[in-house]
């Protein structure tokens, strides 16, 4: 339960008092995590996502500042745009050596994001490299495919 309140407090903590139409997404990560996600529209091509997971009994939670439309390309006259980011991820009960630790460290990822339906049913794909600094120096390379609902 504390796990679900400190994931809504860090998405909280991106958005200002107001929003626009459309900049909210919510929806599904499968894979490392699979978990929910989320996407705050900050402006046309910059945005903050966050995840949360529950691999192997622990807690995965990530965020990441990301920058879009490096080099769109259209499918179907939609848009499909690749986008950076940096961030951060926090990883519980994660085997290391026989032994469960807690992993924190910065993350980078790249990614591709298409509209179904423009501005409202996206779907992603990310590969996301995390370099673990706490506990644990040891690096990850996390996969993440997805879908969310954007109000």
């Amino acid at each position: 339960m504390k796990s679900i309140f400190l994931f809504l407090f860090i998405i909280s903590l991106s958005i200002p008092g107001y929003t626009k139409s459309n900049s909210i997404g919510v929806g599904v990560i499968l894979v490392e995590p699979t978990g929910l996600s989320a996407n705050y529209n900050l402006r046309s091509n910059r945005s903050i996502d966050a995840a949360m997971g529950f691999p192997s009994g622990g807690l995965h939670l990530h965020s990441t500042y990301l920058f879009h439309n490096l080099k769109p390309w259209t499918i179907d006259h939609t848009k499909v745009d690749w986008y950076v980011g940096i961030g951060g991820r926090i990883l519980t009960n994660a085997t290391v050596n026989d032994n469960k630790k807690t992993l924190i460290g910065p993350r980078g990822s790249v990614g591709a994001r298409y509209f179904f339906i423009p501005d409202q049913l996206e779907t992603f794909g990310e590969l996301a490299l995390i370099v673990n600094i706490i506990e644990s120096s040891s690096a990850d390379l996390d996969l993440g495919i997805g879908i969310r609902y954007y109000f």
